[in-house]
């Protein structure tokens, strides 16, 4: 079993500060639970189109990226200028009582040199609330993507053209209301399809995963719930064993403390932490088991910035193989921190830092990413937007041919309605 960073100290360093900051502190310019970017702008907000009790949002951003390590190696390093362009449309109920919203898109991306990086994303999700009562509701939502797996990423197979797949997820789920207390079940379905790329068989990696849930809780105060939480999952790989002899598929589970914030717009998101453990079918495979935690806090210190804090930790699925050792699964530890403040009602300031651990269980590989970038946002009018950013991200492995330094420069617009 590794030994996960103990992010979790992090968390109550951060937490508790900012509960005694929620007790002592108003903001009462930000509305209900949403940070500094996504407040209401009199003057400068997307009118949108109404279509009957629907308001509909098209954009679309085109930006110009410089890359300085497109194939994030160490070695050979190439740099590249692209143009990536990403339209989308958003549709939103004005419904008293429940909600339904749809929203369709696709990110394209297109390099002057590197072509084998090209990639054209695109997905579509409906997401809706069914009010039963004041004090119950059924949630549920679809998402069908197709997306392509990033040069950084530790399964990213090296192949001249970038992997592509098709991501589907369904998840439906029920909240009862009883005086304090609370139950939450859940159930998600997910599937993973991977394409073929340069004669690279990936059949093997398609997979299902079936995922049932149950959180019940207790309202401490009427800005606090505590909860517990179980989870089991199972993941059922298409070919098995693959072309390694391997068998993948397994079982696992988990169980969780946390709590709910809801200091209005001041503090508000869930801190929890718990443990979790993997069952593979395949003897050969290490069986991965510890801390599990999740950290999404947002605080909201004045009315012009805002902190949102970040946090994972877990396991998930890898097909990564190192010095003739085949990793059963990547346990990861994830901190991280954004600031968003308003220089002017028109211009957003952001800044973030994170940083990744990954322990591919059953081998001697760790990495150490380390990522930061800066940007600004300029609100020209209601239908114009100037963005501008810069990111930057290193890696440290115990594979040396997954380092890397990588260094990326946006520049772009949004039109919008």
């Amino acid at each position: 079993m590794r030994r996960p960073i103990p992010w979790l100290l992090a968390a109550g360093v951060i937490a508790g500060p900012l509960s005694a900051a929620a007790q002592q502190v108003e903001v009462p310019d930000l509305p209900r639970n949403v940070t500094v970017a996504e407040r209401p702008r009199p003057g400068f907000e997307p009118l949108g189109i109404r279509a009957g009790t629907f308001f509909i949002y098209p954009r679309v951003s085109v930006l110009t990226v410089y890359d300085s390590n497109v194939f994030a190696r160490p070695h050979n390093v190439k740099d590249d200028i692209g143009v990536e362009i990403s339209p989308r449309i958003v549709a939103r109920s004005q419904w008293s009582r429940h909600a339904l919203s749809f929203s369709a898109g696709a990110d394209a991306a297109f390099f002057a040199d590197e072509s084998g990086n090209n990639y054209v994303d695109a997905d579509a999700e409906l997401r809706g609330r069914l009010d039963v009562t004041r004090r119950s509701a059924f949630t549920g939502s679809l998402r069908i993507a197709r997306r392509h797996e990033g040069r950084e990423d530790p399964d990213d197979v090296g192949a001249k053209d970038v992997t592509i797949f098709y991501d589907g997820d369904l998840s439906l789920g029920y909240r009862q209301q009883f005086g304090r207390f609370f139950v939450q079940p859940r159930f998600r379905l997910r599937r993973r399809d991977f394409q073929d790329e340069n004669g690279i068989n990936q059949d093997d990696r398609d997979r299902n995963g079936y995922i049932g849930q149950l959180r019940a809780g207790v309202s401490v105060s009427p800005r606090v719930n505590a909860f517990i939480q179980g989870r089991y999952d199972i993941v059922r790989y298409d070919e098995t064993p693959n072309d390694q002899g391997i068998d993948r598929d397994s079982n696992g589970w988990a169980v969780a403390g946390g709590v709910e914030l809801d200091f209005t717009g001041l503090l508000f998101g869930e801190i929890s932490a718990g443990f979790t453990s993997r069952d593979f079918d395949d003897p050969s495979l290490n069986d991965p088991s510890g801390f599990s935690g999740l950290l999404e806090v947002t605080w909201n210190p004045t009315r012009l910035t805002s902190l949102i804090f970040t946090g994972e930790a877990g396991i998930a699925e890898t097909t990564v193989s190192f010095e003739g050792e085949d990793a059963s699964a990547r346990v990861f530890n994830s901190i991280g921190v954004e600031v968003i403040h308003e220089l002017r009602r028109n211009i957003l300031l952001h800044g973030r830092a994170a940083f990744e651990r990954e322990d591919f269980e059953g081998t001697k590989r760790t990495d150490n990413t380390f990522r930061a970038g800066l940007g600004i946002g300029y609100i020209v009018n209601r239908w114009l937007v100037v963005n501008a950013g810069y990111s930057f991200a290193t890696r440290d492995s115990d594979n040396p041919n997954r380092d890397y330094l990588r260094h990326m420069v946006r520049l772009g617009v949004t039109l919008r309605r």
